[in-house]
This record gives C-alpha cells, sequence and structure tokens, in this order.
C-alpha cells in the first residue's frame, strides 16, 4: 500500500504479449489509468502502422466513411481535431490493412475487439429494441 492507503501495482500482464511485467514498463494517463499494452508491443504496433499508412495511400477529397458512410465535411462539423481525418484500420492479429475509416467507426470496432460475433450481439440487441 502506498501512503493514501491504497493498493500499488506493481506489475500488469500486457494484453498483447501476456507477459506480466513491471508497471513502469507500460504508459500511465495522467489520470493515473494504467495502459495494458507494455511500451514494447505498443511500439511494435507503432511501426507497423506506420508502414501501412506508407503502402496504402491516404483517401481523396470524396471519400466515405465505410461503416458510417460519412464524409470529412461531415466529420469536420464535430469540431475535435481529431474527427477530421481519415485513420487507418487494421488487423491486430495479422497486422493487413483493412482500410480508412473515421475515428468514431474505428473506436467502436476497437471497443468490441474486432470480435464480429460481439457485433453480431450488438446488432440483434439494439434491432431488438427498435421503436
Amino acid at each position: 500500500m502506498d501512503e493514501t492507503g491504497q493498493t500499488r501495482i506493481e506489475a500488469v500482464t500486457c494484453k498483447v504479449c501476456k507477459s506480466t511485467q513491471p508497471i513502469t514498463n507500460f504508459e500511465i494517463s495522467a489520470s493515473g489509468a494504467v495502459r495494458r499494452t507494455c511500451n514494447s508491443c505498443r511500439h511494435g504496433q507503432s511501426k507497423i502502422v506506420t508502414q501501412l499508412k506508407r503502402e496504402n495511400p491516404y483517401p481523396n477529397e470524396d471519400y466515405c466513411c465505410p461503416i458510417c458512410n460519412r464524409d470529412m465535411e461531415q466529420l469536420a462539423k464535430l469540431v475535435q481535431p481529431m474527427y477530421n481525418k481519415w485513420v487507418l484500420d487494421h488487423c491486430h492479429n495479422t497486422n493487413t490493412f483493412r482500410g480508412w475509416l473515421c475515428n468514431s467507426c474505428n473506436a467502436g470496432l476497437g471497443r468490441f475487439q474486432d470480435d464480429p460475433s460481439k457485433l453480431q450481439r450488438a446488432y440483434e440487441y439494439l434491432k431488438g429494441h427498435e421503436a
């Protein structure tokens, strides 16, 4: 325990490589949240994304997100700068390019852990609660 009486985390298991490492090998946000991917795996993913961006040209002006069908003009109305650019989507298992998405759709896939069965259950849930 630390001086405030809270339990101090000393080691974390990386969700990518599954190894348990000292907390110093993980990024900690300003709020104190520990990122669950170790610095080594994050660095490796960053290199993969950089390579995929080199190999796959950025979309042109008339491009729309293949999931939500919004174009850059519609996304720009969301005001937040992170929404005003296309995000490279890739498979984390095969490290292959899937396409360019808006930030919201890419984050949505990530929150469902790129799992089609979870997305299907979410779809069925929403369909079952339509007005």
